[in-house]
């Protein structure tokens, strides 16, 4: 019997210390973009994509998309690019609290073959915990269906392949 309340008074502390960390602690940012000027509408990357099959698309191009498509789930919604892939960073509101959010999403987990891009799967880091299973599930649940929604949105004429690098991604036919 001892043995068992300890258990539960172990669980209690960790679902405490978690709530906290998620809280008052902070998943890693992307960087603030550059002035809105230098961004390419959607409409500009897809007609340079049309004519050189072939197009960069920077960390501000897809911070405006991004505040497009999800900013009415995430405050401050940028993206950024580096060599694994692509991140999404911002505040989610859950009810009375809204944690930062960091999804990273990893080149080779970025399906850019059918009509819409997919995504097979993502690490996601709430507040200031690490993507731990069972905690960060039900976040990245609901941060899955936001930017799966997000991405049906967008519709691919042919297939397309991705490389990234720091601060930019280039889609190529």
């Amino acid at each position: 019997m001892k043995l068992f309340l300890l258990l539960i008074g172990v669980v209690v502390v960790a679902v405490g210390v978690s709530a906290v960390l998620v809280v008052t602690g902070e998943a890693p940012q992307c960087p603030q973009g550059v002035a809105s000027a230098a961004v390419r509408s959607e409409r500009e990357i897809g007609d340079t994509l049309s004519r050189n099959r072939s197009v960069t698309i920077t960390d501000a191009d897809a911070t405006a998309s991004g505040r497009a498509l999800l900013g009415s789930v995430l405050t401050d919604p940028r993206v950024c690019f580096d060599a694994q892939g692509a991140h999404i960073s911002g505040k989610l509101s859950l009810g009375s609290v809204s944690p930062s959010v960091y999804v990273s999403l990893a080149g080779t987990d970025i399906d850019l073959s059918g009509t819409s891009p997919k995504v097979s799967k993502f690490d996601i880091r709430l507040g200031g915990l690490p993507n731990i299973p069972g905690i960060s599930d039900t976040a990245g649940t609901q941060v899955a269906g936001v930017v799966n929604q997000g991405l049906a949105q967008i519709k691919l004429s042919k297939p397309l392949k991705a490389q990234f690098s720091a601060g930019a991604a280039t889609v190529r036919e």
